[in-house]
């Protein structure tokens, strides 16, 4: 072995623990930001900001820990193994949301119904600290989904009033909402629904009604903090509608 081979081992072993360290560093800064921010520790800025450090201390590991290996050959290397395929799912994931977020409107509130977008009635005492008002974006939201988002819309179905209500109400609980309130005599629902990661709480509103031989069904939901929401609600939307469909045609 020569002199400068091994001086790149070395460095290579170097740069190796580098990339474990990262990985650790991004590691606990992932978990300051989003269980931080569901158990009050962190605000919704302050979490976010850890987050981004969190992922670039993640890319900056898929990135050293590759070099590392490439001069170790991987030999002996089996931690820094592990710590570049966390760093690189982490580093994946992220490119993935960017795609998502860089396709998305900088809206909030998606509704079925633009003239008279279903209201929030039992929820309102739950937003009251909110960022995000509970009233309707208005009609620069409404044309930012219209096209970005076509296909949500009003959905029409031929069953009776009551029985839609019912299996509206099963389906919200069957996606893991936490129903507010149910209203059979308006044909009212509201429900929140908490993301996965951050914890944060978006708030919906499911709407029935009779319209002649029809029941027509209208869902609104609207986030409490943020800007945009990286199409979450208008694919909270669409996973109800699919569901709702699947089971009333049983």
């Amino acid at each position: 072995m020569t002199e400068l081979q091994t001086a790149g081992g070395a460095w290579g072993t170097r740069l190796c623990m580098v990339a474990i360290y990262l990985t650790a560093i991004g590691a606990i800064l992932a978990l300051a930001a989003g269980p931080g921010y569901r158990a009050g520790i962190v605000g919704v800025g302050a979490g976010l900001l850890t987050y981004v450090a969190a992922s670039l201390a993640m890319l900056f590991a898929t990135m050293v820990a590759a070099v590392g290996l490439a001069m170790t050959k991987g030999v002996s290397q089996g931690l820094t193994w592990v710590a570049f395929f966390a760093a690189l799912l982490v580093t994946v994931n992220n490119v993935v949301w960017l795609n998502r977020a860089r396709g998305a409107p900088p809206i909030h509130d998606i509704t079925t119904d633009f003239d008279q977008p279903p209201e929030f009635i039992a929820i309102l005492p739950l937003r009251s600290d909110a960022p995000n008002p509970p009233e309707y974006a208005g009609d620069e939201a409404a044309e930012l989904q219209r096209n970005a988002y076509p296909d949500i819309e009003t959905i029409v179905l031929l069953d009776p009033a009551g029985l839609v209500f019912d299996s509206a109400l099963a389906v919200a609980g069957e996606l893991g909402w936490e129903i507010v309130d149910s209203d059979a005599e308006a044909g009212r629902i509201e429900a929140t629904d908490t993301t996965a990661y951050f914890g944060y709480k978006d708030d919906i509103v499911i709407r029935v009604s009779s319209e002649g031989s029809e029941t027509r069904v209208d869902v609104r939901s609207k986030s409490r903090v943020g800007i945009g929401d990286v199409g979450t609600n208008a694919n909270r939307i669409r996973r109800f509608g699919e569901r709702l469909l699947e089971v009333t045609r049983r």
